[in-house]
């Protein structure tokens, strides 16, 4: 199914196409375990598309999103190579209504502020923050963020980045009543380093 879907990729052009082609290489993994020709059928396939259409595995069409907790990330686009020259992707944060999260700059020193971090030291990360408001709580005024914000990203090497780095987000969730526990989650994004011309 693999191979026919290239075959038509080669006279066809279209982003449910290529969906499909992504959809058909997850599922061939289950085809190859158990046939030895489904393997090499899905190998050839796999080779022509990397040779031919390679713009098909680079950039997935749909933008990348996880949920974790009270928060939706999503992150356009998705795959990103980057240089010493700073490249930018957006990330869409969605908080579950009735729902807020602290912003990163705040009075209070025990206020769990948004943050975005990177463990590969030779990767930089900047984060374009977006307006908060202020929320009256039991324990003061803090600045929050609800609903959906849009946060641009730039990443850019410094040297050459691990081929699994990955850019985290953190956050803690509060409603007028309680907060949730802390979380650290991974934001959906493949970081690629470029290649030296």
């Amino acid at each position: 199914m693999l191979l026919n879907l290239v075959r038509l990729r080669d006279i066809a052009t279209s982003e449910q196409l290529d969906r499909d082609i992504r959809l058909a290489m997850a599922s061939a993994s289950v085809a190859m375990k158990r046939s030895p020709t489904a393997s090499a059928q899905s190998t050839q396939a796999l080779a022509r598309l990397l040779r031919d259409h390679p713009e098909c595995l680079e950039h997935p069409s749909e933008p990348a999103s996880s949920v974790t907790g009270r928060i939706k990330m999503t992150v356009e686009p998705s795959v990103v190579s980057i240089s010493s020259s700073p490249s930018t992707v957006e990330l869409i944060v969605e908080i579950e209504n009735g729902w807020h999260v602290a912003s990163p700059n705040q009075v209070d020193p025990f206020t769990i502020g948004m943050s975005i971090a990177t463990l590969d030291s030779n990767l930089q990360v900047m984060a374009q923050w977006p307006a908060s408001h202020a929320f009256s709580g039991p324990q003061g005024e803090i600045e929050v963020y609800e609903g959906r914000i849009s946060i641009p990203m730039t990443l850019a090497a410094t040297g050459t980045i691990a081929s699994d780095s990955t850019v985290m987000l953190t956050w803690q969730a509060c409603n007028e009543k309680m907060c949730d526990r802390p979380m650290t989650e991974r934001i959906p994004l493949k970081i690629v380093m470029k290649e030296s011309q």
